[in-house]
């Protein structure tokens, strides 16, 4: 089982964090499968150690071109040689180096975000991963929001073209809080774009738009991929022609326990490969277009085993304030 190496985005700097996501991302591209990547513990950086800096084994002879260090890891790739336990790691001999703890292991990649509002859009591409060797996004544990958008702590708010979009195979995106914003042309949350295999959960997904998009926007949105989205909040996106949880090309998709609010279409499934359990969906002109609906509220009360929500006193006896977005 691969060791997880954890880097971390701080908008505010300072340390060995990034201060975006975008910058972490692409700071962080590696081959995460191949045998010549690997991460290692240490105790602590003497001196300055960069990434892409070439590094030596004061022991061993190795050599490797570094990733990232952090305070107490350090994941180097082009590894050529054996690292041995205990050794130094240096870019200068006893000025800039670390001392390794282990003889290191494959990895996978924790970005951990905090902070304030990162403005950044991100594109996750470049790595190879696989199933066990895989990217994760997520937000620091005592910054994650409680259910409602946070007006505090890590947030994604980014205006055109989009958020992020995910070209990569094996990502995994958890407690992102994003607002997409529209400056004419369209909202755009979280897309999928030819990947496979992606996680999306706990993520809370809002749009703001101007008065007439140009082009189609979406909250969570799979085009030619695989995704599973679970435990997801998307509101306001009103117009523009496509979705709040959607597929919108051929390829996947899989939401559960999601809450869709105030959307053109709430879940779309493009050639019905999809499917949307345990949901609640309302106030959308579509509640669902396409996929398979099993265990959902909604307005309409559509799909399998559906419960039909009560709109007559604005969703009191469901959601604590729906008008407020607190559901």
């Amino acid at each position: 089982m691969a060791t997880k190496f954890t880097a971390t985005v701080n908008t505010a700097g300072g340390g060995t964090s990034y201060n975006s996501l975008s910058a972490a991302e692409a700071g962080l591209q590696c081959d995460l499968t191949a045998a010549t990547t690997k991460v290692f513990s240490h105790g602590g950086i003497t001196g300055t150690i960069n990434d892409n800096a070439s590094v030596t084994g004061k022991t061993s002879g190795a050599t490797a071109t570094v990733v990232h260090c952090t305070s107490s890891q350090i994941l180097l790739e082009n590894i050529s040689g054996t690292f041995q336990s205990g050794e130094q790691v240096y870019v200068t001999q006893d000025t800039d180096y670390v001392v390794i703890s282990d003889a290191g292991d494959s990895a996978y990649v924790s970005i951990e975000c905090q902070g304030g509002v990162d403005s950044t859009y991100v594109v996750v591409d470049g790595w190879t991963t696989d199933s066990s060797h895989y990217v994760e996004i997520t937000v620091v544990a005592g910054e994650r929001h409680s259910g409602t958008y946070p007006t505090s702590g890590y947030r994604l708010e980014v205006a055109d073209p989009g958020a992020i979009r995910i070209n990569n195979d094996y990502v995994k995106i958890f407690w992102l809080p994003i607002t997409a914003t529209n400056n004419g042309a369209a909202s755009r949350g979280i897309r999928v774009y030819y990947a496979d295999t992606i996680t999306i959960g706990y993520c809370i997904v809002r749009g703001t738009r101007g008065a007439s998009p140009s082009d189609a926007h979406y909250g969570i949105s799979v085009f030619e991929g695989s995704a599973s989205v679970f435990n997801c909040i998307v509101y306001d996106f009103p117009n523009g022609g496509v979705n709040g949880i959607g597929l919108s090309s051929r390829g996947t998709l899989d939401a559960y326990n999601c809450t869709v609010h105030n959307c053109e279409m709430g879940f779309s499934s493009s050639y019905g490969r999809g499917s949307c359990t345990n949901c609640v969906i309302f106030e959308c002109d579509d509640d669902f277009d396409g996929g398979t609906i099993v265990n959902c509220a909604s307005d309409g009360g559509d799909g399998t085993n559906a419960q039909t929500l009560d709109s007559s006193d604005g969703y009191a006896n469901e959601f604590a304030d729906a008008a407020n977005h607190d559901y």
